[in-house]
Parts: structure tokens; C-alpha cells; sequence
């Protein structure tokens, strides 16, 4: 059996909440009730999500830890009552515009290490009882190391002793959200390489990034799948489907890279369902602050965006 087969069911959504830009107001501003009427829209107009993948944040945490952790308990109920499984997502590498909230090796010495140690305990057991299909230690951890050895070892270093923690308190699967996308860079191919040893699941983040013709794309995509099935764990895409400004300029992203997946029969979870404050979910003229990668599926008024219910074909 190919290791990709084990989640090759998978089909589910990055969430934002549609209030706040970084972690601190998604989750210290919960409103439940809200929160219930997006996910129950959701899968009403996607009914096979079987999966999301939720942000979690530390700086939340920091700011008032006893609201943020009922909030993520109670999104995770909520989320699990509509028969979905949970990736909750404890840390994050990746800053956007408006930035979200996050680390970078200069905050993950280890004499900083204690207090992230609470912090991902408290948050396990807060939602410990929520049904979790697995632990992703952070999203795109890689991001700002920019090659620098040093930086990359610590950054490692810190997902290590982090993955340790989890062990500690709950036994199911780990996996840490990889930038590794493509095979023509050292950098990124080391990245999994470095992983891999780690966690029970690789997860990826492949997008068509440059827009690339679906027989080009499928090609790179066998081949980093061929390359990932070397490390012998199961794999899955925890990011995909690449933004632009308008639907019909997205429509080609959101062809290619779930027609190859599909085909190649790995399970994805794309970026993102709903419309947000948080960089990339939001139309450019409601900020400046953007690229244009308007990567939401449901709009404003929980409506399917045009094209978007591509997302049901598969």
C-alpha cells in the first residue's frame, strides 16, 4: 500500500473566523454562537468536508488564557457535533499582511522553551475530548529561516522538544505543516528530510504557486509525492488551492492542483472556507495590506464564491 493512501479520504478546509486579523481577536473575541452558524453552513455547502484545520494561537493564550482556552474548546466541540475531525494547529511560522501572530528563531531559544511547554499542555487538554484526527505542531515553521543553519537547528530543535511535550499528554498522531513544496531547492527538500524522523505524519503544503500547466503541475507533484513515499510514513496536504484577485483568475489554481490530487489520490485540505480579516481570505479592496491571494471559498454572506464549488466534484 502507498503511504498516501491512509488519508487519501480527506477533504476539508483551513478556518479563520470572520472577525480579527491575528490569533488574539479570533479567539479572544469568540462569538460561539456565530462560530456554530459558519461551520453548520460549511458543510451544508460542502458536504464532504470530513476534516479542518484550526489555528490556534499563543498569543492569545498569553493575553487572557482562560477565555482562549474555553474558545478553543468550544470551537472544537462545535466543530466535532458536525461530525468533522479536528487538525488543531498550535504554533505558526508563516506572517502574513496583516501579520497573524507567530515565531521565529529568535523567539524559540530554550531558555524560552518552559512557557510554549504550558502552553501546548493546556491546549491539548483543553481539547482533548474533541475528535482529533492529529496534532500539527505548526504551520510553515520553516518559513523565515531563510537558509541560515543556525536559525534552521533551532527552529528544529524547538518542533522537536515540542513534538516531545505532546507525547507526554496525548497519544495521537503529530505532524508539522511543511512549506517543502517543490524538489529544486535544498532548503525545502531538507525540511522533510529533518521532519520526517519526528512525525508520524508528513503533511505538505504543494501549491501551484507559479500557475503552471496541469501536466507540468501533476509531474512535479509524482514527483514529490515519489520522493515523500521514501520516508515511509503516510502523508497528506494539509494547504492548497492558490489565490488571486477574482474568481475567474483563481479558477485555473483551483483546476489544477485538485484535479492532480484527486488523480494521484492524496488527501487535501485547502485554504481556506470562510471569508476573514486574516491575510489571503479577504477581497483586495477591503484592504491594502494584501497580494490579492483571495483564497476564501465562501464569501461575506456565506455564499460559494464562483467556481469554488469545484471543491464538490471531488
Amino acid at each position: 500500500m502507498r503511504m498516501r493512501d491512509e488519508y487519501s479520504y480527506v477533504r476539508g478546509f483551513n478556518i479563520q473566523t470572520e472577525w480579527g486579523a491575528a490569533g488574539t481577536d479570533a479567539w479572544l473575541k469568540f462569538d460561539a454562537q456565530r462560530y456554530k452558524t459558519m461551520i453548520h453552513t460549511g458543510k451544508q455547502k460542502f458536504p464532504n468536508i470530513n476534516t479542518v484545520r484550526v489555528w490556534l494561537s499563543f498569543d492569545a493564550y498569553i493575553s487572557d488564557k482562560e477565555k482562549y482556552l474555553s474558545a478553543i474548546k468550544t470551537a472544537c466541540e462545535i466543530i466535532s457535533a458536525e461530525g468533522i475531525k479536528i487538525i488543531p494547529t498550535y504554533f505558526n511560522g508563516w506572517f502574513g499582511l496583516p501579520a497573524f501572530g507567530g515565531f521565529t528563531a529568535e523567539c524559540v531559544s530554550k531558555n524560552m522553551y518552559e512557557q510554549y511547554r504550558v502552553y501546548l499542555k493546556d491546549c491539548v487538554n483543553a481539547v482533548k475530548n474533541a475528535d482529533i484526527l492529529m496534532h500539527d505542531i505548526a504551520n510553515e515553521p520553516y518559513n523565515n529561516v531563510y537558509g541560515t543553519d543556525r536559525a534552521f537547528n533551532k527552529v528544529s530543535e524547538f518542533l522537536e522538544e515540542m513534538i516531545r511535550v505532546l507525547r507526554t499528554v496525548d497519544g495521537r498522531r503529530i505532524t508539522v505543516g511543511s512549506q517543502c513544496c517543490y524538489f529544486n531547492g535544498e532548503k525545502k527538500i531538507r525540511d522533510v528530510t529533518r521532519l520526517a524522523p519526528s512525525v508520524d505524519v508528513i503533511s505538505l503544503h504543494p501549491y501551484n504557486q507559479h500557475n503552471r500547466p496541469k501536466d507540468v503541475f501533476e509531474a512535479e507533484t509524482v514527483e514529490l509525492m515519489d520522493y515523500i513515499e521514501t520516508f515511509g510514513k503516510p502523508f497528506l496536504i494539509t494547504e492548497c488551492c492558490w489565490g488571486a484577485p477574482t474568481e475567474d483568475e483563481r479558477l485555473p489554481y483551483l483546476e489544477s492542483e485538485l484535479e492532480t490530487f484527486s488523480k494521484l489520490g492524496v488527501g487535501y485540505i485547502v485554504q481556506g472556507l470562510f471569508t476573514s480579516p486574516v491575510a489571503d481570505l479577504h477581497p483586495i479592496e477591503e484592504s491594502h495590506m494584501t497580494e490579492g491571494l483571495y483564497m476564501a471559498f465562501l464569501d461575506r454572506n456565506l455564499n460559494v464564491r464562483k467556481h469554488h464549488d469545484i471543491f464538490n466534484k471531488f
